[in-house]
């Protein structure tokens, strides 16, 4: 992700606004099926009882994989933003992990089974709601460390949506 972010920005874009509004596109199969095979090898080698994904892209390949060598591996994905983006839906996925009620009727309106959908919030690092009494934070904007400073961050590297919408 991050080397192809900083290499070419603008191709990972393009395939994300494109995947954020169709469910299938002929270019993941053909990017599928070029490494599927080192992916079959890696998995083989470490046997997995179980996937746990919180990468949309690595989702898509472990349940090609799935498809493609009639593996059982149970595939979990874990949606780590507040979207119901194509991207992170794959046939083969056993269980996903939302952040709320409202992205779980999303999925179940493009077809995810309601059963497999748990809203479990978005996973965050624990020093996150640890206060720091001497974090510089606090001194250079004299902030008490009783308030509570909320963290805005624009998704994986900083990239945020263009539409307009968004921001409304």
């Amino acid at each position: 992700y991050e080397v192809l972010i900083s290499k070419n920005s603008r191709l990972y874009n393009h395939f994300y606004y494109k995947k954020n509004y169709n469910e299938y596109s002929q270019v993941d199969d053909i990017i599928y099926n070029l490494y599927l095979p080192k992916i079959s090898s890696y998995i083989c080698s470490i046997d997995p009882r179980v996937i746990i994904s919180t990468f949309p892209v690595c989702s898509g390949f472990i349940s090609k994989y799935k498809e493609k060598y009639h593996s059982t591996i149970p595939l979990v994905t874990c949606i780590t933003d507040v979207v119901d983006s194509w991207e992170w839906i794959h046939p083969n996925t056993n269980m996903y992990f939302v952040a709320n009620d409202e992205i779980k009727e999303k999925l179940i309106k493009k077809g995810v089974s309601k059963e497999i959908i748990y809203p479990s919030g978005i996973p965050v690092r624990s020093q996150f709601f640890n206060r720091q009494e001497n974090s510089p934070l606090l001194n250079v904007f004299n902030i008490s460390v009783e308030d509570y400073i909320v963290l805005i961050m624009g998704g994986g590297m900083g990239i945020l949506p263009e539409e307009k919408e968004f921001y409304i």
